[in-house]
C-alpha cells in the first residue's frame, strides 16, 4: 500500500471540521488527532498551518468554521 493510500484510508471516517479559509478562497478540512484532543490541518491554497484544541467543557456543536490566513 502506497503512503497516499494510507494516508487516504485513515482519514476515511475520522471526524473533521469544515474550514473555509477567507482570504485564499477555499475549503479544507482538520481532522481530529489519534489522541482526540485537537483538530489540525493546512490551507489547501498557501499552506498555512490551523490547530484547533478540543475543550469539552466549553465546546460548541459547530462543524463548519471560518478562518484567515495571514
Amino acid at each position: 500500500m502506497s503512503a497516499e493510500q494510507k494516508e487516504s484510508s485513515d482519514k476515511q471516517g475520522r471526524p473533521f471540521l469544515g474550514v473555509h479559509f477567507a482570504n485564499c478562497g477555499v475549503y479544507g478540512r482538520l481532522y481530529r488527532s489519534v489522541k482526540g484532543d485537537f483538530y489540525v490541518g493546512n490551507c489547501p491554497r498557501c499552506g498555512h498551518p490551523l490547530r484547533v484544541d478540543i475543550d469539552n467543557a466549553r465546546g460548541v456543536k459547530q462543524r463548519f468554521f471560518i478562518a484567515r490566513c495571514p
